[in-house]
C-alpha cells in the first residue's frame, strides 16, 4: 500500500454532502411537480390542446410524465452541480446519460443512469394517479381539478406523499452522486499532482492486463464474473466510492441524522469500542470480500476502516452542527 495513494485515492470523505444533496435535489424535484398546476407559469404547451371535453387521465399522464422528465433531466444537474461548487469549491458538469452503471466519472465530470428520473417520475404519476381516483368526484371534472388543484389544502398532502415515496429512490440517488463524486475529487487531486489513470491497479492483482480488463467490463451489459469483480473492488479508488456507500447505508439505517446531542455522543462512544471487532459494520457492508481469506483479509480490513472513519467523521459533522444550533438558540 503506497503512501500517495492513500493520499491521493483514500483520504478523501464526502458523506456531509448527503443532507445538502437531498435536500436540493428533493427541492427541485417539488419544483417541477408544482410546475403542473401553475398554470400562469409552466403549464405544458400540450395541454393548451386539450379543452374540458377531451382530456382523460390517460392523456394527463402522458402529458405530465414527459414534462416531468423533461424538466427534472433539466434541472436536477444544475442543482447537483450548485452544491457540489457550494461545498467542494469544484465546478463539475453533470449528465444524464442510458448507460449500464448508475454512474461514472470523467475526470470532474459526472454521467448518472437517466432511468433515476425515470424511476422518480413513475413515482410520482403513481402517486397522482392513486390520489385523483381517490378525490375526484366525476370524470367530467378531471380538467377543472388538475389546474385548480394547486391552490387547494388537499393538493400540499399530495406533496406530502411524493417526499415520503420517493425517499428511497432519492437515497439511492444521492448515495451513487457521492460515490461518483468520490473518483471525480480522485481524478481532480491525481492530475494536480502529475499523475494519470494509468496508476491504478489493484491489490489482489498485479496483472494490470487483468485488472484494466475487468474495469472496462464494469461499464459493459455483460459486467464482470465474480473473480473480475472482486479484482475491480480492490483498487485504492473503489475502496474509497463504495465505503462511502456503506457509510451512507449506515448513517441511514441507524438514523443518525435524528439524534440529539447526548445520543450522539453516546452512539460516537460505543462505535468507538467497536473498532476493532472484524466486521462491525459488516451488515452495511456487501459480502464482497471473506476476511477468512488470506489474501482477501487486508482488501476487507481497509473497507472496514474506511467505513468506520467515515461514520465517525459524518457524526463529528452532525454533532458539530446541532451544539452550533443549540447554542444559538439559547441566544435567542
Amino acid at each position: 500500500m503506497r503512501l500517495y495513494e492513500l493520499v491521493i485515492n483514500e483520504a478523501i470523505s464526502l458523506s456531509k454532502l448527503k443532507n445538502p444533496l437531498t435536500k436540493e435535489i428533493t427541492d427541485t424535484i417539488m419544483e417541477c411537480v408544482h410546475s403542473i398546476y401553475d398554470k400562469e407559469r409552466y403549464v405544458p404547451p400540450m395541454v393548451k390542446e386539450y379543452t374540458q371535453e377531451n382530456v382523460s387521465l390517460t392523456k394527463l399522464n402522458t402529458i405530465i410524465r414527459a414534462w416531468l422528465e423533461e424538466g427534472l433531466t433539466r434541472r436536477l444537474p444544475k442543482a447537483i452541480e450548485l452544491i457540489i461548487d457550494a461545498v467542494l469549491n469544484i465546478e463539475t458538469s453533470v449528465f444524464f446519460k442510458d448507460m449500464h452503471p448508475s454512474g461514472s466519472a470523467r475526470g470532474i465530470d459526472m454521467d448518472l443512469n437517466s432511468s433515476y428520473v425515470v424511476r422518480m417520475v413513475k413515482e410520482i404519476v403513481t402517486e397522482m394517479d392513486e390520489y385523483i381516483i381517490n378525490t375526484l368526484e366525476s370524470e367530467d371534472k378531471l380538467y377543472e381539478w388538475c389546474f385548480n388543484c394547486y391552490k387547494t389544502a388537499n393538493n400540499r398532502t399530495l406533496y406530502s406523499g411524493y417526499r415520503s415515496n420517493l425517499l428511497g429512490i432519492v437515497e439511492q440517488f444521492v448515495t451513487t452522486i457521492i460515490h461518483e463524486l468520490v473518483h471525480n475529487v480522485q481524478h481532480d487531486t491525481q492530475f494536480k499532482k502529475g499523475r494519470t489513470s494509468t496508476e491504478y491497479r489493484s491489490y489482489l492483482e498485479k496483472d494490470k492486463e487483468k485488472f484494466y480488463k475487468a474495469v472496462g467490463k464494469a461499464y459493459s451489459p455483460e459486467g464482470m464474473t465474480p473473480e473480475e469483480y472482486k479484482i475491480y473492488r480492490a483498487s485504492p479508488q473503489e475502496i474509497a466510492a463504495f465505503a462511502h456507500e456503506g457509510a451512507l447505508k449506515f448513517i441511514d439505517g441507524m438514523d443518525i441524522d435524528r439524534m440529539d446531542l447526548p445520543e450522539l455522543a453516546q452512539f460516537k462512544k460505543d462505535l468507538n469500542s467497536k473498532l476493532d471487532e472484524p466486521g462491525y459494520l459488516l451488515g452495511y457492508m456487501d459480502k464482497t470480500f471473506d476476511p477468512k481469506v488470506k489474501k482477501e483479509y487486508p482488501v476487507f480490513k481497509r473497507y472496514n476502516k474506511l467505513y468506520y472513519q467515515e461514520v465517525m467523521k459524518y457524526i463529528d459533522h452532525v454533532w458539530q452542527y446541532k451544539h452550533k444550533l443549540a447554542k444559538r438558540n439559547q441566544s435567542v
